[in-house]
């Protein structure tokens, strides 16, 4: 079985908040959404759609979850004004920083990040509870200027040829399973509660996407890979090991998983893995294959 990559641009409905790390009472968001966000966002819908005659369980969502794993990985999505998806605001690092699309941080935050604040309420006195004010960053659905223009995200999936559960077929516009209806609208990220994270697809791209950001694909492989020419920026985190950087910088990704021994879901914080950041530019060619959560890993 051999992989196809599809192309998908969404709008954003809602503010979306993929969670990094807090700086004091801020919560801090990513400028894109990652590929483990996609991750839980198509395992949950994807999930209800498979069951739909049925509540799913836990071990029903860790399951499919599995599946994706194997099979459906989703890259990262970066914003962009347009809706054909041209012109990703993808990160590069500079000699001095890091740019989004051509914007240090400063003017990206203007235009494309909002914040709102929350507290704890005191049931007794119904005051705010001591210590609990904080502040969640998120990506807004439209810029934070005047011109209010509206907000997409745009990247890539990757789904392998003859993708089965349970013996329904599932692929891409065929089959018993059709993932371009399942991803229709997703809901990603945190604060969900709030409404946040609501994407809907304004555009598919047809045809099967041969590159990624123009970036080489070579899709008949075990696992998807990605052709990274020196001195060009990695588009997702990378492991660091077998990979030499010029410039960028690293942080440990992690996240929550299955646990069975304490109760499901979210119960375990996953074993950290040491990246290079999206942005961060490699000295020579490099060659990454696209794991689990769309994290990419260096080959020979």
């Amino acid at each position: 079985m051999s992989w196809n990559c599809y192309k998908l641009i969404y709008r954003a409905l809602s503010p979306v908040c993929i969670g990094s790390q807090r700086l004091g009472m801020i919560q801090r968001t990513y400028y894109y959404i990652s590929g483990r966000g996609m991750w839980g966002a198509i395992t949950a819908t994807l999930t209800r759609k498979l069951y739909k005659e049925s509540s799913p369980t836990a071990k029903n969502y860790q399951e499919v979850g599995d599946v994706l794993k194997r099979y459906i990985l989703p890259a990262y999505f970066f914003p962009t004004l347009n809706s054909d998806g041209s012109s990703p605001l993808t990160p590069k690092f500079t000699d001095t920083e890091i740019h989004y699309g051509g914007l240090t941080p400063a003017d990206f935050e203007k235009q494309f990040i909002g914040s709102f604040g929350q507290t704890a309420i005191e049931a007794q006195t119904l005051t705010s509870e001591d210590g609990s004010l904080h502040e969640t960053e998120f990506i807004s659905p439209k810029t934070e200027n005047e011109h209010n223009r509206q907000i997409y995200s745009v990247g890539h999936i990757f789904v392998k040829e003859g993708v089965k559960y349970n013996d329904r077929l599932i692929n891409w516009d065929s089959g018993d399973i059709k993932l371009k209806e399942v991803l229709s609208e997703l809901f990603v990220g945190g604060e969900r509660t709030y409404g946040f994270g609501k994407l809907v697809l304004e555009k598919q791209i047809l045809d099967i996407a041969n590159d990624l950001f123009e970036y080489k694909l070579l899709l008949g492989d075990v696992r998807p890979k990605v052709a990274v020419t020196e001195d060009m920026p990695i588009f997702a985190h990378a492991e660091v090991e077998g990979i030499t950087i010029s410039r960028g910088d690293i942080e440990p990704v992690v996240g929550r998983e299955w646990c069975e021994e304490r109760g499901g879901p979210g119960r375990r914080i996953s074993n950290a893995k040491v990246c290079y950041i999206p942005g961060s530019i490699v000295e020579k060619t490099v060659n990454f294959e696209v794991g689990d959560y769309g994290i990419w890993k260096p080959v020979k």
